[in-house]
């Protein structure tokens, strides 16, 4: 399981960074690699409504970000404070962008019933299941009644994802049963299109 010293070396990594492409590219970046821009277009774009509300968590550099900029308001969840001040500087003093900094697996600060949709890219890969599961039981009192959650995790079945030490230990089946479990109903789920994991769709059951 990856630890919070590990965690805190892409907060020091994003400290430092000075190259001119924004930080979180340098995984790929949504408008020019086929892979992510397939997500961006199956799980975001259909759901940006300029009156909803939308949460991210790990935010990180502000990668997928910039595609949630449609919302009434975007909340931007991460451990890092630091991380908040690069999206100010990235985006601006924009008032549709609001942060929440986590105190692990909560939303401090975030009303209840609020949030439309919620996405994390690149975060619930590096999350092992008890965390994962804190997650989906927090998210549970800030959605709002036919939210959409969307989260990226990893697949241990698939090789690039067994090879990789700073991936959890998750698969489909684990993961679905962790949403099922925590009392969401799974409404689409991507397994093919990224090489290490899979992409997962679902709203609380009323």
């Amino acid at each position: 399981m990856p630890t919070i010293q590990w965690n805190n070396l892409w907060r020091d990594q994003m400290v430092t960074w000075n190259k001119e492409e924004a930080y979180g590219n340098q995984w790929g970046d949504p408008d020019k690699l086929d892979i992510l821009a397939s997500v961006r277009e199956r799980f975001i774009e259909p759901f940006v409504t300029a009156s909803k509300t939308a949460l991210e968590i790990g935010s990180g550099g502000g990668r997928w970000t910039q595609y949630l900029l449609g919302f009434h308001r975007t909340i931007c969840v991460d451990i890092h404070r630091e991380m908040f001040h690069y999206l100010i500087e990235r985006f601006g003093a924009i008032p549709q962008l609001s942060f929440c900094q986590s105190d692990g697996t909560g939303f401090p600060g975030v009303p209840a019933r609020s949030v439309d949709y919620v996405f994390t890219f690149g975060t619930f890969v590096h999350l092992d299941p008890p965390l994962i599961e804190g997650y989906l039981n927090n998210l549970r009192s800030v959605l709002a009644p036919g939210a959409n959650v969307v989260i990226q995790y990893a697949d241990k079945d698939k090789p690039m994802a067994a090879e990789n030490s700073g991936f959890a230990m998750t698969t489909g089946p684990i993961m679905r049963g962790m949403v099922e479990a925590a009392g969401y109903t799974i409404i689409e789920e991507d397994t093919e299109t990224l090489p290490h994991s899979n992409v997962i769709r679902f709203q609380l059951i009323p």
